[in-house]
């Protein structure tokens, strides 16, 4: 149950990050995978759903959170990949954020540091968000 909430309160704040990019009017777009959201979002490349989604006037978002637990799994990576090539898709319109605990998050943002270098997503905004709100564009 702990691990549910912490992965909740991880959605919040990469929902704030995401409130802080696009305009006020095209809040109800953003797509939530919850209980309480009317509006799930889409499997990506037919693949991984992740926990928030924004496509509209040309903005593509994609957020994703992790608990220590699954930062580093390889099921974990493989969802980052496939998030950062949809992303590649749309180049200079696109973020991804991450969200995860705050002692998680100098490994992340060098985790995702890596996976940019190695892959070739250099045109892509990367952000990660820490759970006392700390954010970091990579």
């Amino acid at each position: 149950m702990l691990e549910s909430l912490k992965h909740s309160d991880l959605v919040q704040k990469i929902y704030v990050v995401f409130k802080g990019i696009i305009p006020v009017h095209s809040y109800c777009f953003v797509c939530i995978d919850s209980i309480e959201s009317v509006q799930k979002p889409p499997k990506i490349n037919s693949s991984y759903i992740p926990d928030l989604y924004y496509f509209s006037n040309n903005l593509f978002l994609i957020g994703e959170a992790k608990t220590t637990r699954d930062l580093s799994r390889e099921h974990s990576i493989e969802q980052y990949k496939c998030f950062l090539d949809a992303c590649l898709q749309h180049k200079n319109n696109s973020s991804f954020i991450l969200g995860v605990e705050w002692n998680d998050f100098v490994t992340a943002k060098n985790m995702l540091r890596k996976l940019k270098k190695q892959y070739g997503y250099d045109a892509i905004n990367i952000t990660v968000v820490n759970d006392f709100g700390l954010v970091n564009t990579i």
